[in-house]
């Protein structure tokens, strides 16, 4: 008897599978541009393998981030990665959005600082306060605008609310008003730390450097790298750059 072996002509051979789970594809018909298109029945969703444009990869968004972390700018991320400005001006904007702070522990010390650069111009200074867990040394809330007491209340309300057991800053007469003496710290060489992440922020990201011409063109889009920047990792992991860069 001559044994012969069956198989479905639906299915995909060789190394094609899944990037969300990993599962078995099979064919799905085709999209309005006539590209086929595979359903995966462990995830239940369709997509596309082989996409013309390359803002469509599976792994355009960790690129993005990881090079937004470098500090490669928008115009030289689009050559890098073969993708209009536009499309990297919105795709970063849509990351952020999706990035929240973490989750505060209660009766921890905080750092908190300001650091300035510019927006459209260098006659339109603006300031990013940040506050700075000591022990984990995670960034626990920011704010992005001009140097007043209401954006200082925007990083410093979290920490209040989480029953700090101190919080250090500098010599900044609105801290005074704003943070209770009994947490208050300002004592020499408390805020270490945080500098030490200033001059980190400014290293890696070129548009806050001291002297350049790149800084951002908008307040948004400042708010999406500095989102981007501090708290990626806690969403998407370690960010590396794909091999097809």
């Amino acid at each position: 008897m001559v044994l012969t072996t069956t198989s479905c002509y639906k299915c995909v051979g060789g190394t094609i599978s899944c990037a969300c789970c990993e599962g078995n594809l099979i064919k799905y018909g085709r999209d309005i541009r006539g590209k086929q298109r595979y359903f995966c029945k462990k995830c239940i969703k369709t997509t596309v393998v082989f996409y013309t444009y390359q803002a469509y990869h599976i792994g355009t968004n960790p690129n993005i981030i990881a090079l937004t972390k470098e500090g490669v700018g928008i115009l030289s991320m689009a050559r890098l990665l073969s993708i209009s400005a536009t499309t990297i001006l919105k795709r970063i904007k849509n990351i952020a959005s999706t990035l929240f702070p973490p989750t505060l522990s209660d009766n921890q010390e905080y750092e908190v600082d300001e650091l300035k650069t510019y927006y459209l111009q260098k006659s339109n200074p603006i300031w990013i306060a940040y506050a700075l867990e000591r022990e984990s040394r995670r960034v626990v809330s920011f704010a992005v605008g001009s140097r007043s007491n209401a954006m200082l209340n925007q990083v410093l309300q979290p920490l209040v609310e989480a029953y700090p057991r101190k919080i250090y800053t500098d010599k900044l007469k609105s801290y005074k008003y704003l943070i209770d003496n009994k947490i208050h710290s300002i004592q020499n060489r408390s805020t270490n730390h945080i500098e030490r992440m200033n001059l980190t922020l400014r290293t890696h990201l070129k548009r806050l450097n001291r002297r350049t011409l790149s800084f951002s063109k908008c307040v948004i889009m400042l708010e999406s790298i500095i989102r981007i920047y501090f708290w990626s990792k806690y969403v998407f992991g370690a960010n590396k750059l794909s091999r097809s860069v």
